[in-house]
């Protein structure tokens, strides 16, 4: 996945077009520390107008997909597919 992202489909980046990464080592999360960078990162993103952001998950993280979940992230669905690793995930307004 680092080295072969999955593409982010055009119709996502159209509706979302501010894009993130977040990511944070094993100590630091469920500590508030991730949901303190998002807001910073949506401070930046709003000096900028973005309508709206997405993320890209995988599937397998389910502790990733509740805290995009609880940051008020919604699963996105493109073309009626739900196929490979990644799982989009999008909010609008930032």
């Amino acid at each position: 996945m680092i080295y072969h992202p999955a593409r982010t489909p055009s119709d996502i980046v159209t509706r979302y077009p501010a894009h993130l990464h977040l990511k944070l080592l094993p100590r630091q999360q469920r500590r508030g520390v991730g949901v303190k960078l998002l807001e910073r990162w949506l401070q930046a993103v709003r000096r900028h107008d973005a309508p709206a952001l997405h993320v890209g998950v995988n599937r397998a993280n389910t502790g990733a997909i509740a805290f995009w979940r609880k940051c008020r992230f919604e699963l996105l669905s493109f073309d009626g597919r739900e196929e490979g690793r990644t799982l989009w995930m999008g909010r609008p307004g930032c």
